[in-house]
């Protein structure tokens, strides 16, 4: 019941297509300034913003000014301000429905609330302690459990942590500190080592916060720009490479995203300049590892269903079909994912091995499936091997087996033959699940859900398990390995990665007719407790049973990217789609087209189909006809969305890509007199990543950076020979400032009938700081010098503008 973590999205229907979908490769959660609204955004693209959500659930006047990703449970966690009050939320990021975790108070027996100061704020969990970080611009200096809010302030026996101030000694010190966002380095569960790193917008500096309870701030080097403030600062988990968004002074003012090196302090620039109304003032990284679970379920018909949701939202279900193909009177008792193809098998009643397609439910026979020996109990265990590509089945009464489903008739190890069967009478093991779970581990460790003890346990050699022995250290008024929770012998159990996190989806005494999904203990080698925490309940039918879950991650396709251009004279749109993962079998998946403000018949083919990708292919083409016509109407959008996929393969994110057809009739208005004038309006797509260049996609505008920048190349086209050159007048986009900033049309001449390409170039004498200006229209006051070689006037009937290279 594992499977290997990756990013997920359910498959996209044409009924709920969209043209703005972000690329979500490395997603991060976006609070704006606002402090009532979240985003979602890929960090290499921060200008292809998700709209944003309202965050639902806060206190009157209360406004988020913080966020965080837990590396424990991958739920996102938010600091909530009202005066002086600070309260800690869980926030579900795709509904933006924010639950009180609690207030934030010292460790007294009084319980008093901590007063929150400062005007910045940051938090970042420590994923070693699991306990989050608070700091501000204040120099205000938290550590707060997660579970209740309450801080190390006046804990008996624990000092409480100190103010924000610079190491004696340190170029800094006697400074004070301006920090207001913080980051930790290996931000994953499990863990032994992490670093504080801070950025004091005061001094321009990257600092350590070592030790990070005194508060002491030491020095790493320069960022090497002048900033006003950070807009948010976080680390990815596995490279810790730093990511940060600030807002900067000088020559060209503008809020940008930045590298910043951990070893000198160096910020490097990675993105344009980002214009909002309302800005981002934090942003925490997405977990990595959310994870698709497939579930199997019955409802109180007797029927089974498998379903799917997200690991970060488990109340909202999708997918739900009907389990078919098995054989009359049979039912399945468990299913997993085979990590070495992403193929979900199941195990029926009667002991027989299926292939179960995910996205339709419908169940076949793998090769010589019947088990040669009985089931031998009323609740099974099933989880593949990773290491071995074996499947365990386990038993609430004792059995122990391990079966090669390419052949289970010939390959399946019973009860003593050579497997032995659980010995202790009174252990009642009900759920199984291996680590590492990766198609080329080397090593793994089995684990088991025993459903009467409540305990996490293992054994040292699977194939003869003796009495499991318990996980994780005993903490107080628990024995080692206790869930500290009541579940029953009903539901789920997986070890998703790369971080070995053990996830359930458990029913309790308590509430046994209401499951829900449960992280145990840290990520990693379970040094600590195996304490399961909550993190949603899994919606559900009333009368429904879980019989089983399955990280299903194993072969994804996807587009290439989210976005792509063409131009409308290119005769076809070419999209990529990519396959991921456990690519050792057939998969199918189909594809359809949609209008934006591109119309099927008009502007482009509408174009249907699927593609198969044989076992090893990991990329496929579909090429989409583009249609050229004479009308200048502007760039327009389609959509190709991935619809339906069989195979065992998933559809993942992006699943819908945004054409975008470069219209190639592009008309200028041309005055014919002295101080008349010339307008050029530019509707054309120019991709973000040409130098000295960047645009927003969203509408079509231009930007020309100054000082350094070598210009942009603009295409002339003329119906006669002519010459074309000129300046940008004061009321242009592009404006003069104190007659030292001059954009520029150089003189060209222009066959009949031809093309050209030129430089509009903008120069600044004196260096001034002109920003980042929009330039929709270019407006040039004649006598503009288009001409012929007689000297007559010729109009210019199309103007383009292109990405310098």
């Amino acid at each position: 019941m594992q499977g290997r973590t990756r990013l997920i999205a359910a498959a996209t229907t044409v009924a709920t297509l969209g043209l703005s979908a972000p690329a979500m490769a490395d997603t991060a959660y976006g609070l704006l300034a606002s402090g009532t609204k979240l985003t979602t955004f890929d960090t290499a693209t921060p200008n292809q913003q998700a709209t944003a959500i309202d965050i639902s659930g806060l206190a009157t006047g209360e406004k988020v000014v913080g966020i965080d990703v837990r590396p424990a449970n991958g739920v996102l966690y938010g600091l909530g301000v009202s005066g002086t009050q600070g309260r800690l939320l869980r926030i579900n990021p795709a509904t933006g429905a924010a639950t009180l975790v609690g207030v934030l108070k010292d460790g007294s027996a009084a319980g008093a609330d901590i007063a929150i100061s400062g005007t910045s704020f940051d938090l970042d969990f420590n994923p070693a302690a699991d306990r989050l970080r608070i700091v501000s611009d204040a120099d205000q200096n938290l550590r707060v459990n997660p579970s209740n809010g309450v801080t190390a302030q006046a804990v008996p026996g624990t000092p409480g942590d100190g103010t924000l101030a610079f190491a004696g000694g340190d170029a800094n010190a006697g400074d004070n500190p301006d920090v207001g966002h913080a980051a930790y380095t290996n931000s994953f569960a499990g863990t032994t080592a992490t670093t504080l790193y801070n950025l004091d917008a005061g001094n321009d500096v990257l600092v350590t916060q070592t030790p990070p309870n005194a508060g002491t701030l030491n020095t790493v080097g320069a960022l090497g720009v002048d900033i006003t403030n950070v807009g948010g600062f976080d680390i990815v988990p596995g490279t810790n490479r730093a990511i940060a968004l600030l807002n900067t002074l000088g020559a060209t003012p503008a809020r940008r995203f930045y590298t910043v090196d951990l070893t000198t302090g160096a910020a490097t620039a990675t993105s344009g300049a980002l214009g909002q109304a309302d800005p981002l003032v934090d942003f925490a990284l997405a977990p990595k590892d959310t994870v698709t679970f497939l579930g199997l379920a019955t409802d109180a018909n007797g029927g089974q269903q498998l379903f799917q949701f997200r690991s970060d939202d488990p109340g909202t279900v999708s997918g739900t079909v009907p389990v078919t193909g098995l054989p009359a009177g049979e039912r399945l008792v468990g299913i997993d994912t085979r990590p070495r193809t992403g193929q979900v098998y199941g195990v029926s009643s009667t002991g027989k091995i299926f292939l179960i397609e995910p996205n339709s439910g419908v169940a076949t026979a793998a090769p010589n499936n019947q088990i040669p020996v009985a089931l031998d109990g009323t609740r099974f265990g099933v989880d593949f091997n990773p290491a071995a590509d074996r499947l365990r089945i386990v038993s609430d009464n004792r059995q122990n087996l391990r079966i090669n489903v390419d052949n289970a008739a010939a390959g399946t190890a019973m009860n003593g033959s050579p497997d032995a069967a659980f010995t202790a009478p009174t252990q009642k093991i009900t759920e199984v699940a291996y680590t590492n779970n990766t198609s080329d581990t080397a090593t793994t460790q089995i684990q088991y859900i025993d459903s009467t003890t409540n305990e996490l346990l293992t054994a040292a050699d699977a194939n003869n398990p003796g009495v499991p022995t318990p996980l994780g250290t005993a903490a107080a008024g628990n024995v080692a390995g206790a869930l500290q929770v009541d579940v029953t012998d009903r539901g789920g159990y997986d070890i998703v990665g790369p971080f070995n996190r053990r996830v359930g989806a458990f029913a309790t005494a308590a509430e046994p007719n209401v499951y829900r999904l449960y992280t145990i203990g840290a990520e990693g080698g379970l040094s600590s407790e195996a304490k399961a925490i909550p993190t949603g309940t899994i919606a559900q039918p009333a009368g429904t049973v879980v019989d089983g879950l399955t990280a299903f991650t194993g072969s994804t396709v996807r587009f290439g990217a989210a976005s792509t251009a063409v131009a409308e004279n290119g005769g076809t749109a070419t999209v990529t789609i990519v396959r991921e993962n456990g690519a050792d079998s057939a998969a199918t998946v189909s594809y359809t087209t949609a209008d934006g403000t591109g119309k099927a018949g008009t502007d482009y083919t509408a174009t249907s189909g699927s593609v198969t990708f044989q076992p090893g292919e990991t990329v496929k083409t579909v090429s989409v006809p583009v249609i050229d016509d004479a009308v200048a109407e502007g760039t327009k959008t389609f959509a190709v969305a991935l619809t339906a996929s069989t195979g065992g393969a998933r559809i993942s994110t992006p699943a819908l890509t945004a054409v975008s057809i470069l219209d190639d009739e592009i008309p200028a208005s041309v005055g014919t007199g002295p101080g008349q004038t010339v307008t050029v309006t530019v509707p054309v797509l120019v991709p973000a990543t040409a130098p000295f260049v960047f645009v927003r996609a969203a509408t079509d505008e231009i930007r020309l950076s100054t000082l350094r920048s070598k210009g942009i190349l603009v295409r002339l086209y003329c119906t006669q020979a002519c010459e074309v050159s000129g300046n940008l007048t004061a009321s242009s986009a592009l404006a003069k400032r104190s007659g030292k900033n001059i954009a520029t049309l150089k003189a060209t001449k222009v066959s009949a009938g031809a093309t050209r390409l030129v430089r509009l170039k903008l120069t600044s004498k004196a260096r001034t700081a002109l920003g980042r200006k929009s330039l929709r229209s270019a407006t040039f006051k004649l006598p503009l010098k288009v001409k012929d070689p007689s000297g007559k006037t010729t109009n210019v009937t199309a103007l383009t503008v292109r990405a310098f290279k």
